[in-house]
């Protein structure tokens, strides 16, 4: 038992113990009874804290451990005693006594608040002593090894259903399936979920025997074959893979059964190194190669099993993930992009450390191939970072930083790469390096990325980033304050989170925008969740989308081989590749991703040209026809369990399971007046459709802690139970011609329920021998919670001894004068059962929810006590009686053209009160109408001046002067000049100066209405009662009006709702809404109004209301006590100051295009702040005279900002060219030769843009697929137009061409535009030159003018992919050479020779430049030169004499690497003779 010398003067030992559970940490007391000669020995085990610890895990590979989660309690602590009792006897030490108890207390929350326990106890006592031996045993004994704990079959059992073995599977199986399918017929059953577990259990304990026959008799089943499919891979053995894989090689599934079947099973299967060789068989599946897209989800599954394959093991074997390495080799090797992707996304899913160098070798900075790969190719080998960091964390820091500090790379891996880094937890060190990087940072959207990230990050709680929340608070601090003033046009990172000690759970989720231009929308947006719970973190949902720019709108263009010659003069220029799709979403759940779709401009090419055609066929002849369908879909979407073995020797169990089933049942029959119809014919013909539907779900949600064991199962289940219903059942009619659209359907006949949820909470017992026996008892039954429930409540009302009542009522009340002891008795519980309904007796309709809660909640308020106990909800929708039946409910929608009524509805407005109007006024003692104007909104600001006094709670709102005029309309919003009376509210005609003239206030009496709909019931004596609503609207310019009214059918209804809009003129706008009786009861109205605030343009929006229902006022005081905080937290200022009752006001002032300063008035308070940062600039000029002209319809620009995008502009004036990228610089262009100004860089090359400047003249030229267009300014700043080298007369402009091309006259300049090639702009008025791209073009032009991504930078592209930081030798790196010394330009490029020679390692070497340089052309001499610097490449000094350029071009020099750096002479000017060749 212990082994060890014992000292007189210690009695309490530490040990490292190997047991049952592992090697533990042991406490040992050994305590003497010197006078009944017994030594106790008492042996204390933590198996919290073991080395070795023997345990089994499913499903736990995905999260990781959160010690910091853990500090303030623990969610499992285990802990086993033994106490020995030893007598000395005759010399000889007797164990005359042991005790041992074991403990393992689990609660998903803060162990403070309680928690469950599981015991084992043994107590031996010795009884007596033979002297006879034991037999010796004659069978042969195994070799067990050590005491530990070995694991055989405990993952087949599932804890919360015991099945007993037999010799006839097969028949079990089949009763099962058989079940299954009988009981979700119609809907899902309530029971389906536990049904569904039992048959995986089943399928688990299959052979290869079993399988065969259960498909033998159930494969021309349409029904048995769907959820033999649907659970065969979720049970995943071996004797599962092998027959999915034999019946998938024979050809027996279809194509849907085989994918299902293969993802299902690769995240399935166990993971050890028998699920990784069957996987890999799997993923060999020629069936499997054939489907791209299924090939492409189970290469990502493998890589998901791989992770949960070496998540135990210290070091991954080579074997599991050769096939992933493999497939990045080959695929690189290749030059297949997609192909390298899906093998980085799956050695990501992997995640293991031995990756990484396969990785690296395709990051900038680290390996060659780097350069030859796309920047997609880049940025998902960062992304597959993110899993190996967590493993080797310092590794994947290195990495990533320094990828995030090389400025030359693009700036969205920059940001993918600063992701991963903070995800690493960096240090502070290497934060602070971060910030010290970011300031001197070029690139606004990194720079905005990176800092909006790290603040956010800086105010998280969760106890995991504490240490980088105070890291990036000292970041920020060392960072310029004006990074807080870069708005949401740049990229942001947002983190977003919450912990609660009291749970020990938490969440975060992180937001990421990247942009690369500066527009209101991201090109990728990323949102990912976080999870903290049972002391683990897991990385739960990530969603991301990428978007590359807009998509095309026509056909795919062919180069013109013009354009292609053009770009073929540029040296060593190289076309950015077209192959990247248009868009990209991927999804991944707990950090693996499990499928991701890309979209391409083929897709969409070919499905406009062949799919859409195919699909509308399809349509047309399933409507003939008619569909019937029957759909089931089980799905075990989680199970996690946790084993760990027991001083008894059984093993204890906690497990968590999931499982969903989901049914839907439609018949939809179609009836038309004819058939084989066309698309046009169906658009004007009339359908009927009889449509039936019922979906369903059912879900279980299981939680067991206890033992499990084949023979015997005892412990706690907590069950939760929901169950959802959508019964839909009707009629339809559509008329698309007549624009008509009615749905029948008749009156509830039945009760249905909608939804339901139960809670439980029991202890359970099974044994095999006699599973009918077993035994489930309620942690907290009925009966003994309405026995506690009453015995407390007299105890409350008791004028006895609280304490003597308590004390029968809790046995475990603190006793009467404990230190502890509390005043307070439990509160009373309160009602248990809450029922409600809500119903319409016009549509014969009642909805009812019933509530029942029983809980040991009132006794300890903690989370795991309100779980404990019977808790369920209800929603039921059942008919109403009626005094008349209703025999169909009906609900119309007609949508009018023109003069076109229906004949069916009748006039909506009513007389009532001797009023022809619906909005207006009871009618005054004399008879005659009150006709009421439109005035002003309230009293007294129509005439406030704008104050003198800076402080904005002072500051006052000044109307625009046509805002205050008189205008004719149909609303008013009326108050009185007099401040204490009350505001009238109402809508009225505008009148002349003679009381007898009268306009009318409906524009129903003037335009027809827009559509009208009718929601009614219809009784068996054909009358009708429900609601009639019409919408009218006027867009002239004398009244832009729009009205909608809603009244009852049914005879002698009076309940409207009369609601109406109305712009008088371009600064007003006023809308009322009224309803009750013939709209008489409530009222509320709004105003709009133009103006000034502070000399900024502004508009003031009040809503004022005479009379509202109670609801809504009391409605409206809780958002009003919560009002002073949430302004606070928004930034706002306030003030206490009363203002008019009964009314709002809210003034919005445009400071400038990007800030806003806003005045938020209510009866009681004043809110106000300024300067506040918008999204998007506003899409217009704010202080230009014309927004006050417009008034509100500037509001009507406002959708421009989400399409706009800040296209970027480049612009060249005499010498000096700013890109871009807004970097200028002043180059002097070489008389006579042409310059890439800027071109389609992709192949297609649509437009070419060349620029060449001559003593006489500035010539630019446009070469397009289909023509050239040339403009020429000679030096008096007179322009000429060429058209396919044509002269145009500028007058006669303009001119439209092919593909949107348009010539036209702008101020004193010409311009072009051709956005279907895409060119947005392209202006020359003889002295300045201005051009601007597409946003699709962003990232695909080249030239002088760069890149069109509006992305600072210190260096520029030139034609060979290469950057330079000079912009000299960039711009003679878009020189068009001449072709001899005859040609205008008299230069050429080569490759030039340094003079000296030199050593390279050692070896004396010739070096020539890299990129070539201008000369001038043979048999000319230079005139001007000027100093470039440019980068060597040294060749060993033996090697060829002299290469000629083509010789260097053959070799591929432009691309070797840079050996030395000096400057050369380039040529700019050239003098040749008269006689050249």
């Amino acid at each position: 038992m212990l082994q060890i010398s014992i000292k007189k003067s210690q009695n309490i030992y530490e040990l490292q113990e190997n047991g049952v559970e592992g090697i533990c940490h042991a406490s040992y007391v050994i305590q003497e009874n010197k006078k009944s000669g017994i030594v106790t020995v008492t042996k204390s085990k933590d198996l919290n804290k073991c080395q070795e610890k023997i345990f089994e895990n499913q499903s736990s590979a995905y999260t990781q451990l959160c010690e910091t989660c853990q500090l303030k309690g623990k969610n499992l602590r285990s802990v086993s005693t033994y106490s020995y009792a030893i007598r000395n006897t005759e010399g000889e030490a007797v164990i005359i006594e042991v005790v041992s108890k074991e403990t393992h207390q689990f609660t998903p929350f803060n162990e403070l608040d309680g928690a469950a326990i599981t015991e084992s106890r043994q107590h031996l006592v010795f009884l007596e002593s033979k002297e006879q031996s034991p037999p010796v045993p004659t069978e042969h004994l195994a070799k067990r090894g050590t005491l530990r704990y070995q694991f055989s079959n405990e993952l087949q059992q599932m804890p919360m259903q015991l099945t007993r073995p037999s010799n006839n599977d097969t028949n079990k199986i089949a009763t099962a399936l058989e079940n299954l399918i009988q009981m979700n017929q119609e809907r899902a059953h309530p029971d389906a979920p536990r049904r569904f577990l039992q048959l995986i259990q089943l399928l688990r304990s299959a052979t290869l025997e079993n399988l065969q026959s259960i498909w033998e008799k159930n494969a021309r089943a349409l029904d048995h074959r769907r959820w033999i499919w649907d659970t065969l891979p979720t049970a995943a053995t071996p004797e599962a893979i092998q027959f999915i894989q034999t019946k998938i090689e024979e050809g027996e599934l279809r194509n849907g059964e085989a994918a299902k079947a293969l993802i299902f099973v690769l995240h399935s299967i166990n993971a050890d190194c028998h699920g990784v060789d069957n996987a890999t068989v799997l993923l060999s599946s020629p069936y499997m190669q054939s489907d791209p897209f299924l090939r492409r989800v189970t290469l990502l599954a493998y890589g998901t099993l791989v992770n949960k394959y070496c998540a135990t093991l210290r070091v991954c074997p080579d074997e599991a993930l050769r096939p992933l390495h493999e497939l990045v080799v080959e695929a690189g090797s290749r030059g297949h992009e997609d192909e390298t992707i899906l093998g980085l996304k799956a050695i990501g899913n992997a995640g293991q450390p031995s990756s990484l160098k396969r990785i690296q070798k395709l990051l900038p900075g680290f390996g060659t191939v780097a350069g030859s790969v796309s920047n997609r190719i880049h940025i998902e080998a960062v992304l597959a970072l993110r899993n190996i960091a967590k493993k080797e964390p310092r590794k994947v820091q290195a990495i990533t930083l320094q990828i995030f500090m090389n400025k030359r790379a693009p700036g969205s891996l920059r940001m993918k790469a600063f992701i991963v880094l903070l995800e690493t937890q960096p240090s502070l060190p290497l934060i602070v390096i971060v910030a010290d990087t970011l300031s001197r940072e070029t690139n606004i959207q990194v720079t905005s990325f990176a800092y909006s990230y790290m603040k956010s990050l800086a105010g998280s709680s969760e106890p995991e980033l504490q240490s980088l929340a105070a890291s990036c608070n000292i970041a920020i601090k060392r960072l310029n304050q004006k990074c807080d003033a870069l708005g949401y046009r740049y990229s942001k990172g947002f983190h977003f989170g919450t912990f609660k000690d009291k749970l020990l759970a938490g969440i975060n989720a992180n937001v990421y925008l990247i942009k690369r231009s500066e527009g209101i929308l991201p090109t990728t947006a990323i949102t990912n969740i976080h999870l903290y719970g049972l002391g683990v973190s897991s990385d739960f949902l990530e969603i991301g989308i990428h978007i590359e720019g807009e998509w095309r709108k026509n056909q795919p263009h062919q180069r013109g081989p013009r354009n292609e010659r053009i770009a073929r003069k540029v040296p060593g220029w190289k076309s950015i590749p077209t192959t990247k799709p248009l868009a990209v979403a991927w999804i991944k759940l707990f950090g693996q991703e499990l499928a991701f779709a890309e979209l391409h401009q083929e897709d969409l090419q070919e499905l406009k040209k062949e799919k859409i055609e195919r699909l509308l066929a399809k349509f047309i002849v399933m409507l003939q026809n008619g569909v019937t369908m029957h759909w089931t879909k089980p799905l075990l979407a989680s199970e996690i369990r946790h084993i760990v073995p027991t001083s008894l020797g059984l093993p204890m169990e906690m497990a968590f399971y999931y499982t969903v089933v989901s049914a839907a049942q439609a018949k939809v029959k179609f009836t038309l007046r004819s058939s084989n119809l066309t698309m046009v014919q169906l658009l004007n013909t009339s359908i009927e459709t009889d449509v039936q539907f019922t979906s369903s779900s059912v879900k279980d949600v299981i939680a067991v802690m206890g033992i499990n064991t084949p023979l015997i199962q005892t412990g706690v289940e907590v069950q939760l139970k929901t169950s959802a219903v959508i019964p839909v059942n009707f009629t339809a009619r559509v008329n698309l011609k007549k624009s008509n659209v009615k749905i029948e359907r008749l009156p509830w006949q039945q009760e249905d329920q909608l939804f339901s949820a139960r809670s439980r909470a029991f202890a359970f017992a099974r044994n095999i021998e006699d599973l009918a026996a077993e035994k489930v008892t309620p942690l907290l039954s009925r009966e003994e919670f309405r026995l506690m429930n009453s015995e407390l409540s007299l105890v409350k009302n008791s004028t006895l001894d609280h304490q003597d009542a308590m004390e029968k009522v809790l046995p475990l009340a603190i006793p009467r004068g404990s230190v502890c002891s509390a005043e307070d008795t439990p509160d009373v519980p309160s009602p248990t059962v809450h029922q409600a309904c809500t119903s319409s007796n016009t549509f014969g309709v009642e909805v009812c929810y019933k509530t029942s809660m029983e809980n040991t909640a009132f006794t300890t308020d903690s989370p795991l006590y309100k779980m404990v106990g019977d808790k369920s909800i209800e929603v039921t929708i059942k008919p109403v009686t009626t005094s008349i039946a209703i025999k169909k409910l009906q609900v119309e929608f007609q949508l009018h053209r023109g003069n076109q009524i229906s004949a069916g509805v009748h006039h909506l407005m009513r007389k009532s009160n001797g009023s022809d109007s619906a909005f207006s006024e009871p009618t005054p003692l004399d008879g005659k109408l009150a006709l009421l104007k439109l005035k002003k909104l309230f009293s007294g600001n129509a005439r406030h001046q704008e104050g003198a006094n800076a402080n904005i709670f002072q500051l006052r709102f000044k109307p625009s002067e046509s805002s205050l005029s008189e205008n004719k309309g149909r609303l008013s919003y009326e108050s009185s000049s007099e401040p204490s009376s009350r505001s009238r509210m109402s809508f009225s005609s505008s009148s002349s100066s003679s009381s007898s003239s009268q306009q009318s206030l409906s524009l129903a009496d003037s335009v027809p209405p827009l559509f009208s709909l009718l929601t009614r019931a219809i009784t068996v004596d054909n009358k009708e009662k429900g609601y009639q609503t019409k919408a009218y609207i006027d867009n002239s310019m004398e009244q832009r009006a729009v009205q909608l009214f809603v009244e009852e059918l049914q005879e002698g209804g009076s309940w409207r709702a009369c609601i109406g809009a109305e712009m008088p003129n371009v600064h007003r706008a006023v809308a009322l809404l009224k309803w009750g009786k013939n709209c008489q009861d409530y009222k509320i109205g709004a105003k709009a109004t133009t103006g000034h605030f502070q000399h900024h343009p502004a508009v003031l929006v009040k809503a004022q209301w005479d009379k509202i229902p109670q609801t809504l006022k009391e409605t409206a005081a809780i958002v009003a006590d919560q009002l002073a905080g949430i302004a606070f937290m928004l930034g706002f200022s306030e003030r206490h100051q009363k203002s008019a009752a009964h009314q709002i006001s809210v003034i919005a002032a445009a400071t400038s295009q990007r800030t806003l300063d806003v005045v938020v008035k209510t009866p009681k308070h004043v809110f106000s702040r300024q300067s506040i940062h918008i999204p998007a600039p506003l899409p217009f000029n704010v202080n230009s005279p014309s927004v006050q002209q417009r008034g509100l319809l500037v509001f009507a620009d406002l959708p421009d900002i989400i399409s706009a995008t800040s296209t970027a502009e480049c612009t060249v004036v005499q010498n000096q060219f700013t890109p871009f990228t807004k970097d200028s610089f002043e180059y002097q262009m070489p008389e006579g030769c042409a310059h890439v100004l800027v071109q389609d860089c992709t192949p297609e090359l649509q437009f070419i843009t060349l620029i060449r400047r001559s003593a006489e003249s500035l010539v630019v030229q446009l070469y397009l697929p289909y023509g050239e267009i040339e403009i020429q300014a000679t030096t008096k700043g007179k322009l000429q137009l060429f058209i396919n080298r044509t002269r145009t007369p500028i007058a006669s402009l303009p001119f439209s061409g092919l593909r949107s091309l348009v010539i036209e006259r702008s101020d004193n300049g010409l311009k072009i535009k051709a956005p279907e090639l895409g060119l947005e702009k392209l202006s020359f008025d003889g002295k300045e030159i201005k051009v601007a791209v597409v946003p699709w073009m962003a990232e695909s032009t080249c030239g002088l003018c760069g890149r069109s991504d509006s992305q600072r930078r210190n260096e520029y592209p030139q034609p060979n992919k290469r950057s330079t930081n000079e912009s000299l030798k960039f711009a003679h790196s878009w020189l068009l050479p001449g072709e001899n010394c005859k040609d205008d330009c008299k230069l050429m490029k080569r490759t030039v020779k340094l003079e000296k020679s030199v050593k390279i390692h050692g070896q004396e070497s010739k070096c020539y430049t890299i990129d070539p340089v201008l000369r001038c052309q043979v048999g000319c001499s230079p005139v001007k030169t000027a100093p470039v610097v440019y980068n060597f490449h040294c060749l060993p000094a033996d090697s060829h004499a002299n290469p000629s350029d083509e010789q260097l071009i053959s070799a591929n020099f432009g691309q070797k690497s840079e050996d030395l750096t000096g400057p050369v002479e380039a040529h700019t000017a050239c003098s040749c003779p008269s006689e050249c060749s």
